[in-house]
């Protein structure tokens, strides 16, 4: 198990113990799952409130959905992204957990231990942004390249085994850090 140390006070003594043991790479799978789970729900909680929108406009199913109707259903489901992404954004600022985190007894700190705070939370939430930005812009190279369906696949693939590739690093370094805790200066550790 690795650990990082964590920065002295001004008085020269470290804030904490020595060290703080980083997040095995099992707990934190585990703990990713759980939170999908959360975000399943989450996503679960509003395509209802959307489709009873829908029901409602067709009376129960008699009559075809008005345009309006659809629009709703679409705009109240795919609300559920900036929700989900509010939820993670708070609960790593407040206490550097999402639910599966918590579960799991592992939080997302600082390089040096410390915690994340607001300006933090949102580093690393962003700095997750490469992901898909790696598959939407080779896609949309590709398009723009003039690619045939296959070649767009093909694309849509190297941005995939990019994103694969930068979560894959956690295993493969000592403090398990992926790409984005590299991006945005945070390592997941055991909480105290």
């Amino acid at each position: 198990m690795s650990a990082i140390p964590l920065s002295p006070r001004a008085n020269g003594k470290p804030s904490r113990a020595a060290s703080v043991p980083c997040a095995r790479m099992d707990v934190r799978f585990t703990a990713w799952v759980l939170d999908l789970m959360v975000y399943f729900i989450i996503g679960s909680l509003f395509f209802v409130v959307a489709g009873l929108v829908l029901l409602l406009d067709t009376n129960y199913g008699e009559v075809d959905p008005t345009e309006r109707a659809l629009w709703a259903f679409l705009g109240i489901w795919f609300s559920s992204l900036p929700v989900t992404l509010l939820y993670v954004l708070m609960f790593w600022a407040w206490r550097g957990q999402t639910v599966g985190k918590l579960a799991m007894g592992i939080r997302v700190a600082q390089e040096d231990g410390r915690p994340l705070g607001f300006g933090g939370a949102l580093r690393r939430l962003l700095a997750h942004f490469i992901y898909p930005a790696a598959v939407l812009g080779l896609v949309t190279a590709a398009v723009y390249a003039g690619l045939d369906l296959t070649g767009i696949a093909a694309a849509a693939g190297l941005g995939l085994l990019l994103t694969f590739a930068g979560y894959a690093l956690a295993f493969f370094t000592p403090q398990h850090r992926a790409l984005h805790d590299y991006l945005a200066g945070t390592v997941v550790v055991d909480e105290e």
